[in-house]
């Protein structure tokens, strides 16, 4: 199956741990519209609904932070790993 053939991934939440935060941003560059940075430049959100068009960009968001900060709730890793194959 093409990437153009796939359906829509479901929306997800994200719960940040701004704790565990210290300032890479490798998440606002994978979602900027989903994961904000405080003037300290560390995660500024604790728990965001994310709609569907902007998902799978925050689940990579999410894996590349080197410090775990963020726990994605929604479909196991595999989900978006297949999605990643299949496009």
């Amino acid at each position: 199956m093409s990437g153009d053939h796939l359906p829509p991934p479901p929306a997800i939440q994200v719960i940040a741990h701004p704790s565990l935060c210290v300032g890479w941003a490798n998440c606002t560059r994978w979602a900027p519209d989903v994961y904000h940075l405080g003037d300290d430049g560390h995660i500024d959100i604790h728990r965001v609904e994310v709609p569907s068009d902007q998902a799978e960009d925050a689940w990579w968001g999410a894996q590349i932070c080197p410090e775990r900060a963020l726990t994605v709730i929604g479909p196991p890793d595999q989900y978006w790993l297949d999605r990643k194959r299949s496009s």
